[in-house]
């Protein structure tokens, strides 16, 4: 068994339907899937045995276009605000990982994993190996703010579909692609985490640190207390 133990990064009052920084930004907001599919996804991980505080929630920090993981009241630093008892996506290596996330994905509504699916948002992560690297002024250039991208995009991808990598030098499908982004933007190395996953680092500042336990388990806490 697992424990994982999340406090939260930080503590701010919020209110889905005030909390924008203008009124012409509620219904923006109000639109939002990781908001509004929050307390769906909050009841799945409960039945999965998990436990997290009603003070904690998906929102804007107020006055910001900053969404995260917030909490509507102070939660004491030392006081569990959500615990992970079982991890979720994790084998013994990066292909049994990939090969369970797919034989997941493929089960659709009847996977134990469907709410999780459902929520993640990991589809429209920005991966430099789609990046437009043609010589006209493309995304990439529009991510690094003008600068031309150094290095290899594709070491990630060319290592997935290697030989020595989880597709074994076969050809991906898009099946495999969306499995590949879930993996490499969300794992780490217990698997898959979900709700810790969602934590947000805030202020370019790292707010929360990882304390494995003897027992086997993992200990996330809140590095700082708040942030302003």
């Amino acid at each position: 068994m697992q424990l994982i133990t999340v406090i939260p990064i930080f503590a701010l009052p919020y209110d889905v339907n005030t909390a924008a920084g203008s009124p012409n930004e509620t219904p923006k907001r109000d639109a939002d899937p990781l908001i509004s599919k929050f307390p769906k996804f909050v009841e799945w991980f409960r039945r999965q045995g998990g436990f997290i505080d009603d003070r904690v929630t998906i929102g804007y920090e107020p006055g910001s276009n900053i969404r995260g993981m917030i909490t509507t009241a102070d939660i004491p630093p030392k006081l569990k605000s959500c615990i992970f008892r079982n991890r979720s996506l994790s084998g013994v290596d990066c292909v049994s990982d990939f090969e369970t996330i797919k034989k997941e994905m493929v089960m659709g509504p009847l996977s134990k994993w469907f709410e999780y699916f459902d929520f993640d948002d990991s589809s429209g992560s920005r991966l430099p190996l789609e990046w437009d690297r043609s010589d006209e002024p493309g995304s990439a250039r529009r991510e690094l703010q003008g600068l031309t991208p150094d290095g290899f995009t594709h070491q990630h991808i060319d290592w997935f579909e290697g030989d020595w990598g989880c597709l074994g030098g076969k050809e991906m499908t898009d099946l495999d692609f969306q499995a590949f982004k879930i993996y490499l933007t969300r794992s780490m190395n217990l698997g898959l985490m979900p709700m810790y996953d969602l934590m947000n680092h805030h202020n370019g500042k790292i707010n929360t640190y990882i304390r494995y336990e003897d027992e086997g388990g993992a200990a996330i806490k809140r590095r700082i207390l708040s942030c302003h």
